[in-house]
């Protein structure tokens, strides 16, 4: 008697056991086993960090006045834009403070929403305003290949996926 009840109630637990290793499978890639993902990766992913800062962002033939001056625009370009986004992170703060707590002034924050749009259409034009600067450096071919490779940051999302397969420049 005993033998008939523990055949079902093991199968049952075999059963329930593979189910739960199946379903632990999502984040893998089809049959690759995860010793293989890490093991056979090209040597080049890792190295792609330092790779585009440093030779993916060159443009041929960069002169030294042509370099010096595109360092001055981007220590400038850093500077304005820390502060707009330091302040960007202030009225972010603000906003919260004032959606918390238990009577909202609607007018209060409207008005810092209206000053986060002011501050998102400035940040928006110092960059157009910076690429222009950096546009009118460059002789007609490196202004080619400027204009040509992709303003998107490392990581940002892209429609093949979390990093894609498009080229990426956030030299200048």
């Amino acid at each position: 008697m005993k033998m008939k009840i523990f055949i079902p109630v093991l199968f049952v637990f075999m059963l329930a056991l593979t189910a739960d290793a199946f379903a632990q499978r999502a984040g893998r890639q089809g049959n690759v086993r995860p010793q293989q993902r890490f093991s056979e990766r090209p040597a080049e992913r890792f190295e792609r960090p330092r790779q585009m800062y440093n030779e993916d962002c060159m443009l041929p033939d960069l002169t030294e006045e042509q370099q010096a001056a595109m360092r001055e625009h981007r220590l400038i370009r850093m500077e304005t834009s820390t502060a707009h986004r330091n302040q960007m992170n202030e009225l972010r703060a603000r906003k919260r403070n004032l959606m918390t707590q238990p009577e909202t002034n609607r007018e209060a924050i409207h008005s810092i929403i209206d000053e986060m749009t002011v501050m998102k259409n400035t940040m928006m034009k110092d960059r157009v305003a910076h690429r222009e600067a950096i546009r009118e450096i460059l002789t007609e071919e490196q202004r080619i290949i400027y204009d040509n490779r992709s303003t998107r940051r490392p990581g940002e999302r892209s429609p093949l996926g979390r990093h894609g397969n498009a080229p990426r420049m956030r030299c200048w």
